[in-house]
């Protein structure tokens, strides 16, 4: 198989179909959120997480996993995450700090992952600090999109919560990017099960 073939496999497998149904869901999630349709929006929200869920099983169960769907699951996971925080921060100011955080985190990582990709030929996969973020972040969106009116307090505690948890996932995924770089310079051969 060549690599255009072996592209178009991996760009068709049901893992990824699944992505990119994710990624349409976000403008359908944006848009009720905005027009006050709440109950639809976390129902298009819990959609996309379940679909989030079905992915990766699917991928690990049937050896689906490949290196495009261990890019697309992130883009698809961050793309929402970024467009219903910058909705909610209408409506709740405060969290427009996550956006801010999850902005510079991510345009550094896009930048860490492509030099590994260059120089080592790997794709790093999430890992259990990347899950543990997404899962706060999503909580703390379902909840300011549910009770609108919660009280400042809450809102500054997941605001710390969830920005902390980016910051410990950002400097854990550069650790283990540089990580992979030695072993590569070292030996050689690209390692892509390093921990953390």
């Amino acid at each position: 198989m060549n690599k255009k073939q072996s592209l178009r496999k991996q760009a068709l497998s049901i893992p990824n179909i699944l992505s990119y149904f994710r990624i349409l869901l976000i403008p359908v999630c944006a848009v009720l959120y905005l027009r006050g349709r709440t109950f639809p929006a976390l129902a298009v929200l819990v959609l996309s997480g379940l679909t989030d869920i079905a992915d990766g099983k699917i991928a690990r169960r049937c050896g689906m996993v490949t290196d495009l769907g261990k890019v697309l699951d992130p883009v698809a996971d961050k793309l929402t995450q970024g467009v219903l925080i910058f909705c909610v921060a209408g409506k709740t100011p405060l969290i427009a700090l996550l956006a801010g955080i999850l902005v510079v985190k991510e345009a550094i990582m896009i930048a860490s992952g492509y030099k590994l990709y260059k120089k080592a030929g790997v794709v790093n996969s999430s890992r259990w600090y990347g899950k543990l973020c997404t899962i706060l972040v999503y909580s703390t969106l379902v909840v300011h999109i549910a009770f609108p009116e919660l009280p400042p307090v809450v809102t500054h505690i997941a605001v710390i919560v969830c920005g902390s948890m980016m910051i410990v996932s950002f400097v854990l995924y550069n650790i283990r990017f540089f990580r992979q770089l030695r072993l590569r310079s070292a030996d050689g051969e690209p390692e892509d099960d390093v921990s953390p």
